[in-house]
C-alpha cells in the first residue's frame, strides 16, 4: 500500500478555523509532509476569492498556490493526494 503525505495546519485547525477558511475562502498554513521526509507549503485559494484578490491586488503570487472549488479540509486533502499521485512535489520547491 502506497503510503500518503501527511496535511498538518501550522495554527491548528478546529471546527470553528473549518467554517472560517471556507467563508473566506483561503487557507495559508498548509504544510505537506510527504513519506520520502519532505515538507512543502501549500497556499489554498477559492476560485471567487482568488478573483477578489486580482481585483484588489492584481496579482497574486504564493509557492504552492493551489485553487480549490472550496477551502475545506475534504478538499484540501483530495488536492493533496491527487498532486502527490501525479508527482506534483518532486517539482515543488522543499521548505
Amino acid at each position: 500500500m502506497n503510503e500518503l503525505p501527511v496535511i498538518k495546519f501550522k495554527y491548528g485547525l478546529n471546527e470553528d478555523d473549518e467554517y472560517e477558511m471556507s467563508a473566506k475562502g483561503w487557507r495559508g498554513d498548509v504544510v505537506v509532509k510527504c513519506p520520502n521526509g519532505k515538507e512543502f507549503n501549500l497556499f489554498f485559494y477559492d476560485p471567487v476569492r482568488l478573483a477578489q484578490t486580482v481585483e484588489d491586488d492584481e496579482i497574486v503570487y504564493e509557492q504552492g498556490l493551489t485553487i480549490v472549488k472550496e477551502v475545506t479540509r475534504g478538499n484540501i486533502e483530495k488536492a493533496v493526494v491527487k498532486m502527490w499521485n501525479e508527482g506534483f512535489f518532486d517539482k515543488l520547491k522543499e521548505i
